[in-house]
């Protein structure tokens, strides 16, 4: 594969990010205006919950996407078998996840999350959604599973577009028609993403292609499994890891606290999109090279977001305050603006994750990253506790940030990419450190923010000159910092 092609998925999985980004920017400060930011709270508890729930995926999401990828030029029969089998097996522990779901969400909502009595007939109402939101989830990730590993990033990226714009648009339209009750708003987010389902599946049964009934094939389904088990164990860690600072402020805190930590969470976790996008189109491409190759392409792909991180996160560090105050109010800007900035600093960190992890899983070694996930979770809680307790919010972000530096060092160390890429690393998270720490100082001046803001504009693009010249598309030259020939890279 061409690095032009490699390119040309990489933005349009980075379109098929921005697009419901730029949606969310639309509908966050109307939500929170139609049902206030304790209803918004327990709701984005909801969506935090469901999502830890995917993990009946059973990782055969990200197997098929691996073993179609390697069936690129096998029989058709072949491709559709692994396809039914992987569908249908998660169609089962979709409903197993339901139904789990179903009795958790009571213990859940009374112990952890300090949700006002009012508001608890509401929630209770809108179990039988979330049950049947599981199946839903599950069956949708073998669809892009197959899709990815088909290589048809078009397509999905146009359809998960589509399915992101109702499953926003749809709540909100009921949040303002029939007012906002927490089982109706949780019922059209469901119906939105299962409709959403039927054009994945069309598209799944034209290019996999599809033929045959549906069956399980049980030697297909071994060899999912092989490779999915650790992808289960992680995707039991995962969303926890992911998860466990946004649950745990609300369970110290309050549903109030949630917003004012969800918000900025949400924020800079947009940032992720530029990675996500980035390993998508490089998992298939991963499951087919040899180590060798696995290398040299991970290596540029590192450079390569690294350089668009850097400019990227340390300019924006300093704008969070001032976009705060026109998005949510001043308000919640005063509450959350100094949250972004710090959880800015571990996107960019956790951001250079994605690149190992896909190479490693590709590799048949996802066993790596659910063993390191197993190791930190523990030190992670106590820390997170910790921090929560002595340091509030801002406590539990600064802990975030630690967990993620740690995790994606040893996730680039087992890789083989720390020892080649640690001086291009550490300058670039040091530039992004030093937005950080003198956006305090700055203050509430536009001016001086403005001024730090083209400062380290200048030192990332200085960086990138230096450090990710050969790993950058050939179609950025114009910025002045790529030379002709790539090869087989970003």
């Amino acid at each position: 594969m061409r690095s032009g092609r490699i390119s040309r998925n990489t933005a349009i999985n980075m379109a098929g990010a921005l697009l419901p980004l730029l949606l969310t920017l639309f509908t966050v400060p109307r939500y929170l205006r139609l049902i206030g930011d304790v209803r918004f709270g327990v709701l984005a508890m909801v969506w935090l919950l469901l999502s830890y729930f995917a993990i009946f995926d059973m990782g055969l999401g990200r197997a098929t996407s691996r073993s179609l990828a390697q069936l690129k030029l096998g029989a058709e029969e072949e491709r559709a078998s692994t396809f039914w089998t992987a569908l249908l097996i998660n169609s089962i522990f979709g409903v197993i996840g339901g139904l789990a779901l179903w009795f958790v969400t009571r213990y859940f909502l009374g112990v952890w999350l300090s949700v006002p009595p009012v508001l608890k007939p509401e929630f209770f109402s809108a179990l039988p959604w979330l049950a049947a939101a599981v199946p839903v989830a599950t069956n949708l990730s073998v669809m892009i599973g197959a899709l990815e590993g088909s290589e048809r990033f078009l397509v999905v990226n146009t359809l998960q577009v589509a399915s992101a714009a109702a499953f926003q648009l749809f709540p909100l339209a009921v949040a303002v028609w029939h007012g906002p009750d927490l089982q109706w708003l949780i019922a059209s987010a469901v119906l939105a993403r299962l409709v959403s389902s039927l054009p994945l599946l069309a598209a799944c049964w034209k290019f996999v292609p599809l033929s045959g009934l549906p069956r399980i094939d049980w030697q297909t389904s071994r060899e999912l499994f092989s490779f999915g088990g650790w992808i289960t164990i992680s995707g039991l860690l995962t969303p926890i890891m992911a998860t466990l600072d946004r649950l745990l402020v609300g369970a110290m805190r309050g549903a109030q606290a949630v917003t004012y930590y969800t918000v900025p969470c949400n924020f800079a976790t947009k940032f992720s999109m530029v990675p996500a996008s980035l390993s998508r189109t490089l998992f298939p491409r991963f499951s087919m090279q040899t180590p060798e190759q696995q290398q040299e392409l991970a290596r540029q792909s590192l450079l390569a977001l690294a350089a668009v991180l850097t400019c990227g996160v340390a300019i924006t560090i300093p704008a969070v305050d001032p976009f705060f105050r026109l998005w949510i109010g001043p308000e919640l800007a005063i509450r959350s603006s100094h949250i972004g900035e710090l959880l800015l600093v571990g996107i960019w960190v956790n951001g250079l994750s994605w690149i190992p992890s896909a190479q490693l899983q590709a590799r048949g070694r996802p066993d790596l990253v659910a063993k390191f996930h197993a190791v930190e979770f523990a030190p992670f809680l106590l820390a997170l506790w910790a921090g929560l307790k002595y340091g509030g919010v801002q406590g539990a972000a600064i802990v975030w940030v630690l967990r993620v530096v740690l995790d994606t060092t040893l996730l680039l160390s087992a890789s083989g990419l720390l020892k080649r890429t640690l001086a291009q690393v550490l300058t670039g998270f040091t530039i992004v450190l030093f937005s950080a720490v003198m956006v305090r100082l700055a203050g509430d001046s536009l001016r001086a923010r403005a001024i730090l803001a083209l400062t380290v504009l200048a030192m990332g693009l200085a960086w990138t000159a230096l450090f990710a010249r050969n790993a950058l598309p050939r179609r950025m030259r114009s910025f002045g910092l790529l030379q002709p020939h790539l090869g087989d890279t970003v």
